[in-house]
């Protein structure tokens, strides 16, 4: 996982030989708008160039650390999907020591 300032997350390029799971920015309000707290992006190494565009499991395991550390608040929603034209919404929740993860993202319009 690598923590990097929002504009220059959206521009990375993944290198599945050193990443294994992805990046992660914390929003700045007066740049980014205020409907989330951090943007993720979500790499696969498996399904090499595949990036997610919500991706539950990921955030629930920030989410222990980012609140664990104090980095986020114990509600908070989290943008991802963004670089792939999707509107990825993440929503998170701690509620004693249980986090709850609500991953929401548009679809795909497929054409046959």
């Amino acid at each position: 996982m690598i923590l990097v300032e929002a504009p220059y997350q959206k521009i990375i390029e993944p290198n599945i030989s050193c990443w294994q799971v992805g990046v992660f920015a914390a929003f700045n309000p007066l740049k980014d708008g205020s409907c989330a707290q951090f943007e993720v992006r979500a790499f696969s190494v498996e399904d090499v160039g595949h990036e997610d565009p919500a991706t539950g499991s990921l955030n629930a395991g920030l989410a222990q650390w980012l609140i664990g550390s104090r980095i986020a608040p114990s509600e908070y929603v989290v943008s991802q999907g963004t670089v792939l034209k999707r509107m990825g919404r993440v929503y998170i929740e701690q509620d004693g020591s249980q986090i709850w993860v609500v991953a929401w993202s548009e679809p795909v319009s497929w054409v046959s």
